[in-house]
C-alpha cells in the first residue's frame, strides 16, 4: 500500500506530539527528600593503619617463572 501525503503528515505530527510528551514530561519525577541524601562528612575520618603501604604477598619463583621462560621455545 503507498503512502499518501495524509499518512505521511499524519506520522509527522504523531511523531512530533510523542517527542513534545517526552521532552515536558522529564521532570516530572518524584522529588527526594533531602533527609534521604546521607550524612555529609566535613573531614576525613580517621581510619587506622590508612597510613601504613599495603605489602604484597611473597610469591614463590616457581609460581612467576622468570622472564627467560617466556622466550624460549616449548619442547
Amino acid at each position: 500500500m503507498a503512502i499518501t501525503r495524509s499518512h505521511r503528515w499524519l506520522q509527522r505530527t504523531s511523531f512530533g506530539v510523542l517527542m513534545v510528551l517526552v521532552i515536558t514530561s522529564t521532570g516530572c519525577a518524584p522529588q527526594t527528600d533531602p533527609q534521604q541524601y546521607g550524612k555529609i562528612l566535613q573531614e576525613v575520618p580517621r581510619v587506622e593503619g590508612a597510613d601504613e603501604p599495603y605489602r604484597l604477598p611473597e610469591l614463590e619463583e616457581s609460581a612467576t617463572g622468570s622472564a627467560g621462560d617466556a622466550a624460549e621455545p616449548q619442547k
